[in-house]
């Protein structure tokens, strides 16, 4: 999946992620130049505001309740 979101990427595509926890994940995987490689774990990262996004573009969510 990394390398077919990379390729993507290299020919002008977008990475969306649906949901935050698709995003943290991506951004997680994510190295500085916004290259994903492949990753396997858990992630702690916490989006606040200014972080500087790597990996993605947009993201497509939704609140709702349990």
């Amino acid at each position: 999946a990394a390398d077919f979101i990379n390729q993507a990427r290299d020919a002008g595509g977008r990475v969306v992620a649906c949901g935050s926890t698709a995003m943290r994940l991506l951004e997680t995987a994510a190295d500085a130049e916004g290259q994903i490689h492949p990753f396997k774990g858990d992630t702690d990262i916490f989006i606040t505001p200014g972080y500087k996004f790597r990996a993605v573009d947009l993201m497509l969510t939704n609140f709702h309740l349990p």
